[in-house]
């Protein structure tokens, strides 16, 4: 399904199921408002990223959703944020607010969050859990499987691993993201398990907490690299992998 042109579209139900070649399995939001309340948006695939939603210039809000079980080849399985072509200079904002974004998966970046350019971005009150990655490449065989069986319990752990950089989160839009109250949970990456902040990102991090993530590279909760920004306001890393947080450069935080 697309959203396009100046129009405002509303679910309030489900999008599961769907299957892309290309982009966007479930949703893609082109110059318009995309409300999403009380919602479903699962079981949705694309063959190279934003499985479940993807927001090329426009609005997508997101209000008490789950976003669960998407799987993207690439990279942005439950959401893929960019602008591009005669879109770039369309406005690029999403709010995500007492939702669960759980259970995506991407073979290459950002598993929950591929945020690549946006002019406002806000998430709160909101979970990220077991966000990481697959390695087949075999997308349209794992979708027909999938509408008879979970993904996560009909594969075992052999067939899996993790994506290579955030398991939940990856950024690398020049624009601040933010996040506040949210619980980053037992999310998965060679590099970043909860975030991998790529420069020219900015995250600020709000009364949150990142737990159990891992990583099996580096930042089990946090990566960067340099030139990055990383805030974090009274938010706590309890119990991630071997190495909470590894920056490639620490700027000084603003009182």
């Amino acid at each position: 399904m697309e959203t396009k042109g100046k129009r405002k579209l509303f679910l309030v139900s489900g999008l599961m199921q769907n299957y892309s070649t290309v982009f966007a399995g479930g949703v893609m939001v082109t110059n318009s408002n995309f409300v999403v309340r009380s919602s479903v948006v699962s079981r949705n695939v694309a063959q190279q990223a934003g499985a479940g939603i993807k927001v090329v210039g426009g609005i997508a809000q997101i209000f008490s959703s789950q976003i669960n079980d998407n799987m993207a080849k690439d990279y942005g399985a439950a959401f893929d944020i960019t602008t591009q072509g005669i879109l770039s200079s369309v406005k690029t904002i999403v709010y995500v607010n007492n939702s669960e974004i759980s259970n995506n998966w991407a073979t290459h970046r950002g598993a929950a969050f591929l945020l690549d350019a946006l002019d406002e971005f806000e998430v709160s009150n909101s979970i990220m859990r077991n966000n990481s990655g697959t390695k087949y490449s075999a997308i349209p065989v794992l979708y027909i499987l999938s509408f008879e069986h979970q993904w996560a319990g009909y594969f075992d752990d052999s067939m899996f691993h993790v994506a290579s950089k955030g398991g939940a989160v990856w950024c690398g839009a020049e624009n601040r993201a933010n996040f506040e109250n949210v619980l980053v949970e037992a999310n998965k990456a060679m590099e970043g398990g909860g975030f991998f902040v790529e420069y020219p990102c900015k995250i600020k991090i709000k009364e949150s907490f990142l737990s159990r993530n891992k990583a099996s590279k580096r930042g089990a909760g946090i990566a960067s690299s340099e030139g990055s920004e990383i805030w974090l306001d009274r938010s706590e890393l309890i119990g991630n992998g071997r190495q909470d947080c590894v920056t490639g450069d620490t700027p000084e935080v603003p009182q």
